[in-house]
């Protein structure tokens, strides 16, 4: 799992961020709390997955790049997100933005 270093985070998840990932590194599960990730599907900008559904996710490389605390704060950290990268680049290539390996820790 990656995490993108200038974390996206919603107003219920701030100051909660070192224990969400100390949770997820811990596998321990975690109510309400949502991971905003780069796709897996191409033809997707991000995906909003449920902390828990991402711990199970093995089988993929997650990127997260926002975590927020109710469906709803992701679904609005989510418009943030997109909204930056358009207002920086005039276009919505959401994994060509956050591509740079640098921005990126593990």
């Amino acid at each position: 799992m990656k995490w993108y270093k200038a974390l996206f985070v919603g107003e219920r998840a701030a100051g909660k961020t070192d224990k969400i990932k100390e949770r997820f590194l811990q596998g321990r599960k975690c109510r309400n709390v949502f991971l905003i990730t780069l796709p897996a599907n191409p033809e997707n900008m991000l995906d909003i997955i449920p902390y828990n559904l991402g711990m199970i996710m093995t089988w993929r490389e997650l990127s997260v790049i926002g975590v927020a605390v109710t469906r709803q704060e992701a679904v609005l950290l989510t418009e943030r997100i997109l909204q930056k990268v358009y207002d920086e680049t005039q276009d919505v290539k959401v994994k060509e933005y956050f591509s740079a390996e640098d921005c990126w820790k593990n």
